[in-house]
């Protein structure tokens, strides 16, 4: 498509393509993902309605990296000379509220998070009772605090590697382990919803660190993790039995022993799911789909 001066006004009065050629302007090349990025594009086809109705103004090169053309850095200088005040439904509008609100939730986390560690009454049961609700509001405060400040064209479909499946599984199967050790050893008389955050944190992190590090996000892969994951406790814990009962002959020792394993294993399983299933909840109920790959 190309664009005269008949054209261009139509081009320009779409504040969605004002916003590509600002960041093309102002940044240079970028490759398709990071301008969904930036953007925050939710889905591709829009984008590519987008690049396509921008015409002769933009170029792609072989790296399938967009850039402006001689007659797209003219535009740019032309509309940032009339450019418009935004209207309340912009983009740019929308981004700044999305990121400030998550911004917000995460400093909310904060106090919340002090207060569940405080006696709110000196009724017992109700002190307790009211430090799991703040333990479950602080984690709510968390993970949706988290999922608004993250890009909303940051996490792109597809599947996670073998190491990395690995990798993460290993890392919340220790997280968990980690979390029973200190639900274990925790001072008795201290009141403190450490369950909550115990049971949440591990598959929280896990999620969080899949969704920074290699930017992929189906609910299928994340499924792996958890499978993977339990796997590794069940075995790692049916060795742990082998061990501790190697040279043992069967008696009432090794059958204690045995049962002890095998609750503590499926405590952990358990512990597995639930934060890394909130998560993931949250992220699915505020309506942001990953984006598939161009």
């Amino acid at each position: 498509m190309s664009a005269d001066i008949g054209s261009l006004h139509g081009i320009l009065k779409d504040p969605t393509r004002r916003r590509i050629l600002s960041v093309l302007n102002e940044r240079g090349a970028l490759a398709y993902v990071e301008i969904l990025g930036l953007l925050e594009i939710e889905h591709t086809g829009k984008l590519n309605y987008h690049l396509k109705q921008l015409g002769d103004l933009i170029q792609k090169d072989e790296n399938g990296r967009y850039s402006l053309t001689e007659k797209g850095r003219l535009a740019s200088q032309v509309m940032v000379r009339f450019q418009p005040l935004p209207g309340p439904n912009s983009l740019a509008t929308l981004h700044i509220g999305r990121t400030g609100l998550g911004k917000l939730l995460l400093v909310l986390s904060i106090p919340s998070f002090a207060l569940s560690f405080i006696p709110l009454s000196q009724d017992y049961p109700t002190a307790w009772d009211f430090a799991m609700l703040l333990g479950v509001i602080t984690m709510m405060l968390l993970i949706f605090g988290t999922i608004f400040t993250l890009p909303a064209g940051q996490l792109a479909s597809g599947p996670v590697h073998f190491r990395e499946l690995l990798g993460y599984a290993g890392l919340e199967s220790g997280l968990t382990f980690l979390s029973i050790v200190v639900l274990l050893l925790r001072p008795l008389d201290l009141p403190g919803p450490y369950i909550v955050y115990l049971v949440a944190i591990p598959g929280f992190a896990t999620w969080l660190v899949m969704a920074l590090r290699s930017k992929v996000h189906l609910a299928g892969e994340v499924v792996k993790v958890l499978l993977v994951a339990t796997a590794f406790l069940w075995v790692g814990g049916l060795l742990l039995f082998g061990t501790l009962t190697a040279g043992m002959e069967a008696q009432s020792g090794s059958i204690s022993i045995f049962r002890d394993v095998i609750f503590s294993i499926a405590v952990m399983t358990l512990f597995l799911y639930p934060g890394i299933l909130a998560t993931e909840g949250a992220y699915r109920l505020v309506g942001w789909r990953a984006p598939l790959r161009e």
